[in-house]
């Protein structure tokens, strides 16, 4: 399993503040830079890029769209959405970051997977969604409901995204553990 990652200079999101949450729940990962990903593809990927004006390479992203599509998985958590700087895979993810307000307490509803919902603040990410998708999480931002999370069949693979986890508090909340984990179960 490879987890695309960015360096501690990552503008927003730097690695470190991910690393020990993330391998706590994956502790099998590969960890690789971004912009030194050769596009082998082992099955699974997951994305924690935060390279908003950096793009992948060609061929890293032409290796990601195939393995995905022939039967692998991509997994993207919440800033690895910048991945969408390649309009092949915003297609593959089938979604596409807009914008967010500012961070926020935010009421989050797990969808089908039997996993109680969970309050934090968070960004608000705010999606254009460019392909048919299976919501798995939403949340509310003042007074309407937003798609926080999904799932797509992308050829004979598979895309989840969930959009949580700005920050390292998050991915220690129980309820947020159990929501990630279901999500492996039933996906990966």
């Amino acid at each position: 399993m490879t987890l695309l990652k960015t360096s501690v200079n990552a503008p927003w999101h730097p690695w470190e503040t991910y690393r020990r949450p993330i391998l706590s729940l994956w502790p099998q990962v590969r960890e690789i830079e971004a912009s030194e990903w050769d596009g082998s593809f082992e099955g699974t990927v997951i994305s924690l890029v935060d390279e908003w004006d950096k793009p992948i390479s060609d061929l890293a992203a032409r290796c990601l769209v195939e393995g995905v599509e022939g039967g692998g998985r991509l997994l993207v958590l919440h800033h690895g959405i910048s991945l969408q700087a390649r309009p092949e895979l915003a297609a593959l993810i089938g979604g596409k970051f807009l914008s967010h307000p500012p961070a926020a307490p935010l009421t989050f509803a797990p969808k089908g997977l039997g996993v109680p919902g969970w309050t934090f603040t968070d960004e608000p990410y705010q999606f254009a969604m460019l392909a048919p998708v299976e919501p798995l999480l939403e949340y509310e931002y003042e007074g309407t409901k937003y798609l926080a999370g999904w799932t797509r069949t992308a050829g004979k693979g598979r895309v989840v995204y969930v959009m949580p986890g700005h920050t390292s508090d998050l991915w220690d909340h129980p309820a947020y553990q159990e929501f990630l984990k279901a999500c492996w179960k039933q996906y990966f």
